[in-house]
């Protein structure tokens, strides 16, 4: 089985390439994003340990952790940032590699590991290689903008957090160009997985 790790600044179409591979090529996908979410649910691994640390001022009255709470307290002081970082990255690297095993006994032979922090948070270490979705500024903008409804303030505050094309482009080991031809941006999927 080959994992390939994707990952780009938000409204490079991160999300409609990893559909495109899901369907062409029958690979698993997992999102750290949505594996984040899953391990602070209740009964999962984090659930209990961010009651304990933060309270219940960050419960839904269903019970469930209210993510935009969390967000907002750990906004705002970077040591409850760290520490909601301790509990849910071991968590979401355990769920990560019990995911991968699946995968691997399921025998499936592709697996698509995508995160906008791939490097970040070192999962490029399990990739055989990993993917930069790139596409120019102005199409990100536009994207954001259609999908989201932000305005052009809060997009450029966003895309300017993000990592970098140099920093993207100096530790990937392929670049799939996403500016809008379609048809383009398959034909350089299929060719690279056809050479894995």
């Amino acid at each position: 089985m080959k994992v390939i790790g994707i990952t780009g600044g938000v409204g490079a179409g991160k999300s409609t390439v990893l559909r495109y591979i899901r369907e062409q090529f029958k690979a698993r996908v997992l999102q750290l994003d949505e594996a984040g979410h899953k391990v602070i649910e209740p009964g999962e691994d984090c659930y209990c340990e961010i009651l304990e640390q933060f309270g219940e001022e960050v419960l839904l009255p269903e019970g469930r952790i209210d993510r935009q709470a969390l967000g907002e307290i750990v906004f705002r002081n970077q040591k409850k940032l760290e520490i909601l970082n301790s509990l849910v990255h071991p968590a979401v690297k355990k769920y990560v590699t019990k995911a991968i095993s699946q995968a691997e006994q399921d025998r499936c032979p592709l697996l698509i590991l995508e995160s906008a922090i791939l490097f970040d948070t070192d999962y490029d270490a399990i990739c055989d290689e990993v993917w930069y979705i790139y596409a120019d500024e102005p199409v990100r903008i536009e994207r954001i903008r259609k999908e989201r409804g932000y305005s052009e303030e809060r997009i450029r505050g966003i895309l300017a957090n993000q990592a970098t094309e140099e920093f993207f482009r100096s530790r990937c080991s392929y670049t799939v160009e996403n500016n809008g031809d379609w048809e383009e941006t398959c034909r350089q999927i299929d060719e690279r997985i056809k050479q894995l």
